[in-house]
């Protein structure tokens, strides 16, 4: 009679115990699912967020690009002028001082100017560099997000299994 009543406990400790299993699988699956919604939206996220920063980059750089073919353009323009006006003081060092003097001035500006133009090429050209710097950081983030969403999905099969 005591060995029943002694099995009969045994038993009821091993029902109590995979009970106690049972509720914490059921938790660890629902730590799972909450887990994998989470990676889901930040991934989603994540790929929203390198959609903006790829057009800002693109935006920028178009900007950027036109901005320099125009500083560009101004500096061919001011180069010719330069050398129109050097060509004219030529012609007039013999003719008139006051002329000369002006043309002087003039020409100084336009080289002033070039120069102006010449520092800002270098650092729209600058800028470039950096926006293509910034890009590559991006893909390396990405590259690691990715790795990352990896390594999770083995562990996914790691639990499941």
């Amino acid at each position: 009679h005591s060995e029943r009543e002694k099995y009969e406990g045994q038993l009821a400790s091993l029902i109590d115990a995979n009970r106690k299993q049972c509720d914490e699988l059921k938790e660890c699956h629902q730590k799972h699912a909450a887990l994998q919604h989470f990676i889901s939206q930040k991934d989603d996220e994540m790929v929203k967020r390198e959609n903006k920063v790829s057009a800002e980059y693109e935006t920028m750089k178009k900007n950027l690009t036109s901005e320099l073919d125009t500083s560009k353009s101004l500096n061919a323009i001011n180069t010719i002028k330069i050398n129109h006006l050097e060509a004219q003081l030529k012609n007039l060092e013999e003719t008139s001082g006051l002329k000369y003097e002006k043309l002087h001035k003039e020409h100084t500006a336009a080289i002033s100017r070039n120069n102006y133009l010449e520092v800002q090429v270098k650092s729209l050209e600058k800028k470039i560099d950096e926006l293509a710097k910034q890009i590559q950081e991006q893909k390396k983030l990405m590259e690691k997000i990715s790795n990352l969403s990896s390594k999770n999905e083995k562990l996914e099969e790691i639990i499941n299994d």
